[in-house]
């Protein structure tokens, strides 16, 4: 009994022994090896957060067919000073039925030097942007992460009525007693505003060449070319093209036919005044 007391207490310091010798081997080992370690310490103070005092009401209207730069302004405070409120941390966006337009870029366009700033932010607007009330969203975001938001005031985006023709000039060939299509058929009228139109109205001239003219009720216009030359057109007279209607940022084709009188003089004959699309 005593021998088995023996056996027993010598493995018990046996297994104590190794698991001494073997822990460090196995235990995660963090810092520097040898006398010394050492670690990094951070610390992050929060003392107050950024708040966005005004934002400036804008009306503008788009360029016709083209862009157009709108600048937005608003102001935001900070009690730790400007320094925590940089440019890069100040946006706007502005909204309209589910469609959103951010700014490209802000700038602090004046400051008092120690908790306010002022910012400039630019917004590209379309000549299609929709027309009517825009809310704005004013957001600037400090070092520290901390954001202000105002959503309080509205930017109004005009009416831009506009329309361009394909060409400034349509011309004609043919020899008298026939029908042909203007060089460059179709024609077409498009939209440059942010307003649909419901129709395209045309008001032809007669043609001249000395003492020699081609009347306008010789010309036809459609806008689908199918079913026949189209609607004879009058005389310094609006007459509206039937299934003209042009959408924004889309295009109505326009088809100009004319039967070339038997019995008119060769020559090249030109129109008394130019014509006129208009659209409603």
């Amino acid at each position: 009994m005593e021998k088995n007391k023996i056996i027993l207490l010598s493995a018990s310091i046996f297994l104590i022994i190794m698991l001494i010798l073997v822990t460090p081997l196995i235990m995660p080992v963090f810092g520097v090896l040898g006398n010394t370690t050492s670690f990094n310490v951070s610390l992050t103070v929060n003392g107050g957060s950024p708040t966005i005092t005004n934002v400036q009401t804008i009306t503008d209207n788009p360029n016709e067919g083209g862009n157009k730069t709108v600048h937005f302004y608003f102001n935001a405070t900070h009690p730790n000073g400007v320094a925590n409120i940089p440019a890069s941390g100040a946006s706007i966006k502005i909204n309209q039925s589910g469609t959103t337009l951010t700014s490209t870029g802000c700038v602090v366009n004046a400051t008092d030097g120690t908790i306010t700033n002022k910012y400039d932010c630019n917004i590209t607007i379309f000549y299609y942007t929709l027309p009517g009330i825009w809310s704005i969203n004013a957001t600037i975001t400090d070092l520290a992460s901390n954001i202000a938001i105002n959503t309080t005031e509205r930017y109004t985006n005009g009416n831009t009525y506009g329309v361009a023709f394909k060409t400034n000039l349509v011309t004609f060939s043919g020899t008298p007693g026939t029908t042909v299509g203007a060089s460059g058929n179709p024609q077409f009228v498009n939209n440059t505003g942010n307003m649909n139109f419901a129709q395209i109205n045309l008001t032809a001239f007669n043609l001249q060449l000395g003492s020699n003219f081609i009347g306008v009720g010789n010309f036809t216009a459609n806008t689908s070319d199918g079913g026949g030359i189209g609607q004879a057109l009058v005389n310094n007279t609006a007459v509206t093209l039937v299934n003209s209607s042009v959408n924004i940022t889309t295009a109505r084709n326009v088809y100009l036919y004319v039967n070339i009188p038997v019995g008119v003089a060769n020559g090249t004959y030109n129109s008394s005044s130019p014509w006129i699309i208009t659209v409603s």
